[in-house]
């Protein structure tokens, strides 16, 4: 039973058949209280709650998590796979077809996980790259300032960002914990310092 079972899931792992020879998009997932975002490194974009990617081309995801455990879930197109601070998962995937394929998260989070869903649109590699285009032409910037107030507890929609956060944190690095602002940490530093003159006083 163990060699079959090894060998099973080596091949629902790897790159699908007949993609192995093709250079992945890769694309990093962090799950948040509530919401998914999506950061592009290639392509210095990020958006939250959908993900496109070019149909009939393999995808490497490279999954963690912003605070609590989380579970990536796109039932059409790969299995389960669990997002966890300080370490990343990987997940392989292809749609072999262009489609709108729904995807969530399926671990009990707090009170948004009911809407903690997204959409993966798989597009021609045309369509894609005309996509990548009109972000880079119409979106706004992704500030550290927007993205720590992305981290916050919320329910939201859709949105779109020239810049991915990886410029700042890759929260599967070990130690990265949970992020917090360089403005806030300053502060956090000047208190830490007030109260330890008043007790050495």
């Amino acid at each position: 039973m163990m060699i079959p079972t090894v060998q099973t899931i080596n091949e629902v792992e790897d790159i699908p058949q007949g993609y192995k020879e093709d250079e992945p998009l890769v694309i990093h997932v962090t799950s948040a209280d509530w919401k998914w975002i999506f950061s592009y490194p290639e392509q210095n974009i990020e958006t939250v709650n959908y993900l496109n990617i070019p149909a009939d081309h393999p995808v490497k995801l490279k999954m963690t998590s912003a605070g609590t455990m989380q579970s990536f879930w796109v039932p059409e197109l790969a299995g389960q796979k669990y997002t966890m601070a300080n370490m990343q998962t990987k997940l392989n995937l292809v749609a072999d077809h262009p489609g709108s394929f729904y995807g969530r998260n399926t671990n009990f989070n707090g009170r948004g996980y009911a809407h903690m869903d997204f959409e993966v649109q798989a597009q021609t590699q045309d369509d894609f790259n005309q996509w990548v285009q009109d972000v880079k032409n119409t979106a706004n910037e992704l500030t550290e300032d927007k993205y720590a107030e992305l981290l916050k507890p919320s329910v939201i929609g859709r949105e779109t960002y020239n810049g991915t956060h990886l410029q700042w944190i890759n929260h599967a690095e070990e130690g990265s914990g949970e992020y917090i602002h360089p403005e806030l940490y300053e502060l956090s530093h000047e208190v830490e310092n007030e109260e330890e003159e008043t007790s050495n006083n």
